[in-house]
């Protein structure tokens, strides 16, 4: 219930970093790639959560080093774009 009344905050931050792609010029994909990085984030930590909450520590963990991995996945195109981008501002 809690989540439905964020949902028009979440739209504006989405709708913030749209703009941020087009004035920038950077590919909208870079920002939906940071978006699931962000959403990854918040459901392990609510994953794991529950599964401490019922008493299983080890599986908390196993589940915190899932998100990392993952998210460490999806940063790779926008660490590659970052490198992109200063290596086409060098001289």
């Amino acid at each position: 219930m809690v989540l439905f009344l964020f949902v028009e905050t979440l739209s504006g931050v989405i709708g913030g970093f749209s703009q941020i792609a087009t004035q920038t010029g950077v590919p909208i994909t870079l920002f939906s790639a940071l978006l699931r990085i962000i959403g990854i984030g918040y459901l392990t930590e609510f994953a794991a959560n529950i599964c401490e909450d019922s008493g299983n520590q080890s599986l908390a963990h196993k589940v915190v080093i899932g998100g990392k991995i993952l998210i460490l996945v999806m940063a790779i195109p926008i660490v590659t774009s970052l490198i992109d981008i200063i290596v086409g501002v060098l001289p």
